[in-house]
């Protein structure tokens, strides 16, 4: 049995979901080669982890067997906070009201349950960031965009101010998405804006040089005093906010999950520079933010002043 789009669809939109897309699965070998080549050139710094479990990565049967179909879902939390950059010091807009992984969990697991009322042989596992697959590539090839200069998936919609989810199944679709052209051709500005230059040829990323990577992931106890974070103590938005696409699409997300925690935005360098461990504690409380630990950002906080 196959299962119709077009009561994907309506599930998509009673679930109020603002992108969905299916791709057929198989696996992704030449995701898997660039990747491949990517890690061999070190550009994903300390992350060692992304060594691991490489095959499951692009090849979903090895996370769930007898998977016929990849859904990806994407869902906007562009907001307009404004962030005085010059007094100011930074986080990126990801930085929500909730952590998003958790929001996006109930979405799929909603997604499948309702899915197997309709036909109840439908077996599904869900994967929202922390299991090991591309969720980007996937993202393209369900149509949901493209992949940006800087690596991001652009939807022609929302922009690159989107998270993806994805839900990988046992059942076929009477008809699938389709791939949608690459459209930022000749456009460089967000290549062109990386303060680090972080955005290499191919879109490709050398994490080394990333704000976003730097602020987030890197583990080290001093940061590269030749590399300017620019104001940002957790993430960047640099590329994102310079891109014609999100300039174009400026859609605000309908997602109360994911406003701003506006603690967290517009904070002057002098009250980052007093932050107590308490209160940083209190402020990251059930946002992406809570992964870094004081320590590190105390370490950001005093690369910027």
């Amino acid at each position: 049995m196959k299962f119709s789009l077009s009561k994907l669809q309506q599930l998509q939109k009673k679930n109020n979901i603002d992108l969905i897309g299916i791709a057929k699965s198989s696996h992704l070998k030449e995701d898997e080669n660039v990747f491949r080549n990517w890690l061999n050139s070190n550009y994903n710094g300390d992350m060692n982890w992304m060594e691991n479990h490489i095959e499951k990565r692009t090849d979903p049967q090895l996370l769930f067997s007898n998977t016929k179909s990849v859904i990806v879902i994407g869902m906007n939390y562009f907001s307009n906070i404004q962030q005085e950059k010059s007094d100011n010091l930074l986080v990126s807009k990801y930085v929500t009201e909730i952590d998003y992984h958790k929001f996006f969990k109930q979405k799929l697991f909603l997604l499948l349950r309702e899915m197997q009322n309709i036909d109840n042989s439908i077996k599904g596992k869900v994967c929202v960031d922390t299991s090991p697959i591309f969720e980007k590539a996937w993202g393209i090839k369900a149509g949901l965009g493209w992949r940006g200069k800087n690596s991001l998936l652009i939807s022609p919609e929302y922009g690159s101010w989107i998270f993806l989810g994805i839900l990988l199944v046992n059942v076929e679709f009477d008809k699938y998405s389709k791939e949608k052209r690459d459209g930022c051709e000749d456009c460089n500005l967000c290549v062109e804006s990386c303060p680090t230059g972080a955005i290499l040829k191919d879109n490709k990323i050398d994490a080394n040089k990333c704000i976003s990577y730097l602020t987030v992931e890197n583990n080290d106890k001093n940061l590269p005093t030749e590399l300017q974070l620019n104001n940002w103590i957790y993430g960047c938005d640099i590329c994102q906010d310079i891109c014609p696409y999100n300039e174009k699409n400026k859609k605000l997300s309908v997602h109360l999950e994911f406003q701003p925690k506006i603690e967290l935005h517009n904070k002057s360098k002098k009250y980052w520079e007093n932050i107590s461990e308490f209160e940083y504690r209190k402020l990251k409380k059930k946002t992406a933010m809570k992964r870094r630990k004081f320590l590190f950002i105390l370490r950001n906080i005093n690369h910027n002043l």
